[in-house]
């Protein structure tokens, strides 16, 4: 009985030895704990019968029961143990939604209005206000002056088709300075005044006749002064 006892221990520590190697998966330390379990009882089991049959069989049946044992404990260890359960996956942080892009204001235009001096109009090659345009200039100060409503006049020159492009550009530049500077002597505040040049690229009228001539009238309306108005 010895024997058996000191096969027993023998086992009991193999289990606690092997079942607690850290590379070893569950169901392989189940296999072991019920192989050292069944070599156990089968060690017990298997030296008590050599025991009954023949004294000096004790150990031969002890060793012969504890791998019966042993073999059988594994099986039914493995078949009966259950792997743990894997934890769920981290769960994804599900992107934050992107805010939609701000929407901008539509662009509202401010209204705008043209007048057409037809009475100021510009000898050819010339810039200067001539006298008996100034009383036209004059209504229309007083009618600018009266409109709270306008933020901006702007005043456009024009040319007639005579002459170079660029020097028409500069001459009806110049006329529209000479209009915004009798604007201002008479009361317009300057910050509410622009003056553009246009040269010869708007005509009102043909610089020239159908068949080909010069048109002096055409090109008397076309030296011209315009104003367009801006409104709150």
């Amino acid at each position: 009985m010895k024997a058996i006892s000191k096969l027993v221990i023998l086992m009991v520590c193999v289990a606690f030895l092997t079942t607690g190697c850290a590379n070893m998966s569950n169901k392989q330390k189940c296999f072991v704990k019920g192989a050292a379990a069944g070599a156990v009882v089968g060690g017990v089991g298997g030296g008590i019968v050599g025991n009954e049959n023949d004294n000096n069989n004790v150990e031969e049946g002890a060793a012969i029961g504890a791998v019966a044992g042993g073999i059988i404990g594994g099986i039914i260890g493995a078949l009966m143990c259950k792997e743990p359960t894997p934890p769920p996956p981290p769960k994804k942080e599900e992107p934050k939604p992107t805010p939609p892009p701000k929407k901008e204001p539509p662009k509202v235009e401010k209204p705008k209005e043209r007048i057409v001096l037809r009475g100021i109009n510009f000898d050819f090659d010339k810039f200067n206000i001539k006298p008996e345009f100034k009383p036209v200039l004059d209504e229309a100060a007083n009618a600018l002056k009266s409109r709270p409503d306008i933020v901006e006049i702007m005043i456009e020159g024009h040319t007639d088709a005579m002459g170079t492009d660029a020097y028409n550009q500069k001459l009806s530049e110049k006329r529209a300075e000479s209009v915004k500077k009798y604007l201002i002597s008479k009361g317009i505040p300057p910050m509410q005044l622009k003056a553009v040049g246009f040269g010869e690229t708007k005509p009102i009228a043909p610089n020239k006749l159908a068949n080909g001539k010069d048109n002096p009238e055409g090109r008397a309306m076309n030296r011209r002064v315009e104003f367009e108005v801006i409104q709150k």
